[in-house]
């Protein structure tokens, strides 16, 4: 695109219901493109950007793009010009929420103005933006993600931000005219194989943040090393390493894991700091935390200050790994693992610290990857003693059949299709030293069947139900 329509026009839409008179609208190839492209005109746009080769209408208002994703994100970034200056990306199957509210604290804590975005929404300094909500997706869509950059710097005076890249929002080029300061990834397996296929391709747009996007430094992990050796395929300006291995530039070792806490000694190249404990739970949410710690020094945090005032002090993220209560001298956890490897990390934390028996609540959503249900009954029946499979947003499938498919492949299984129903149960049957762990749905506050989105959230559930108990706590 060049020439006069490059210039800042009245408005950018990517919703055809949005369009008001003088609107630029891009319209993305789907099956109902004519209808949206009929209504933004109605609606008053003086330039459609149409997908190349379209043809079903002509109109002169119609500008021709070889890739309209990649002009939406150009076009987004132009209109709302400003962001933040130290943007960091992160990206990966599991951890991206948590990683993304480690490295906000290591800023804000420290007396430094820091963002966040993610599927949680937008926070400023660990505070929620309740003016911008996100669609429900892990990236906003190109328009909303840039419209949010320029609040943050105009209205707010950020400078770093950390937000979530999911492999949608990368293979959808929502990010693509963000300047990146850091680009970073978490881990991979399996996961939205629904929509990219295989697992190959998964791992491709995962790269694409480096290879396509591109930022001043690159953090990923040597730990597993096929993964560690397609990324240093690509072309990197500078890396940070983090991870378990000893090989890499920031590393923990020596790693405790405590029913309240996790210690853990850290090597950052030269400087090792002893006993750093952290009110965090499971191993996994110290790669998270190195992982962060990465981000923030590739950002330009100072080592010793992020070290030693604040790392203690780093809370987690509502819904992951988090203690809701004690009960009948046991524990009550929430999270939202519903990847297989995810759900395996978890369950295996627990496992590791729990003196009584360990109790699964959990389900699979539907409409979804069907294959993750056998391995997770199969991870949950080697793991946790008891198992009360349940629904978790089920959407047009149907919820018993999905609980079949998950308890076939599971042990010591209770079927329990409601669920808050399935959590009293897991509550009632607590004796001292069980964990209940509720899988899944971590801060999540819906419950979705065929068309009708009801209210839940697992929380809320449980605390509702111990309050209504005769018998203390």
């Amino acid at each position: 695109m060049s020439g006069s329509y490059m210039r800042r026009p009245p408005s950018v839409q990517i919703d055809s219901r949005l369009v008001t008179n003088g609107d630029v609208f891009v319209a993305i190839a789907c099956p109902d493109i004519a209808r949206h492209i009929a209504e933004a005109i109605d609606n008053g746009a003086s330039v459609v950007v149409v997908p190349k080769g379209y043809s079903e209408t002509k109109d002169s208002r119609f500008l021709y793009a070889d890739d309209e994703r990649l002009i939406a994100s150009k076009l987004s970034a132009a209109f709302y010009c400003e962001s933040p200056s130290n943007c960091a990306a992160v990206t990966g199957t599991s951890g991206k929420s948590s990683v993304v509210h480690f490295f906000s604290q290591l800023f804000y804590l420290n007396g430094i103005d820091c963002a966040s975005i993610g599927t949680n929404g937008l926070f400023v300094n660990g505070v929620s933006e309740k003016g911008f909500h996100t669609s429900g997706l892990t990236t906003p869509s190109c328009l909303d993600l840039h419209k949010m950059l320029a609040f943050l710097k105009r209205e707010k005076g950020i400078d770093y931000l950390a937000f979530e890249a999911s492999s949608h929002a990368i293979h959808q080029k929502r990010l693509h005219s963000v300047k990146l300061k850091v680009a970073a990834l978490t881990n991979l397996a399996s996961d939205h194989i629904d929509y990219h296929l295989t697992r190959g391709e998964y791992f491709r747009v995962k790269q694409k943040l480096f290879s396509e996007i591109g930022a001043e430094v690159s953090v990923f992990s040597k730990d597993d090393g096929d993964v560690y050796n397609s990324l240093m395929s690509l072309p990197h300006k500078k890396i940070i390493t983090f991870g378990f291995d000893k090989s890499n530039d920031i590393v923990a070792s020596n790693i405790r894991e405590l029913p309240d806490k996790v210690c853990f000694d850290l090597s950052i190249n030269e400087a090792t700091f002893k006993d750093i404990c952290m009110h965090l739970f499971g191993k996994f949410q110290v790669a998270n935390v190195l992982c962060s710690i990465a981000m923030a020094i590739a950002a330009g945090s100072s080592v010793e200050s992020m070290i030693v005032k604040v790392l203690p002090r780093i809370r987690q993220l509502d819904g992951r790994m988090e203690h809701i209560c004690k009960h009948r001298g046991g524990d009550v956890y929430v999270d939202y693992a519903h990847t297989a490897e995810a759900f395996r990390s978890c369950l295996a934390s627990f496992r590791n610290i729990c003196k009584g028996r360990l109790i699964s609540v959990f389900g699979c959503g539907g409409d979804r990857d069907n294959s993750k249900r056998k391995i997770i009954g199969e991870i949950a029946g080697e793991l946790s003693d008891i198992n009360i499979v349940t629904d978790d947003n089920p959407r047009t499938e149907d919820p018993a059949s999905i609980r079949l498919e998950i308890a076939r492949n599971c042990k010591n299984v209770v079927d329990i299709g409601p669920r808050k129903d399935a959590i009293e149960y897991a509550l009632d049957i607590m004796q001292k030293n069980d964990f209940v762990i509720i899988i899944g749905k971590g801060h999540e506050t819906k419950q979705i069947y065929q068309n009708t989105t009801l209210p839940h959230n697992d929380k809320e559930a449980v605390l509702s139900i111990l309050s209504n108990l005769e018998i203390p706590n």
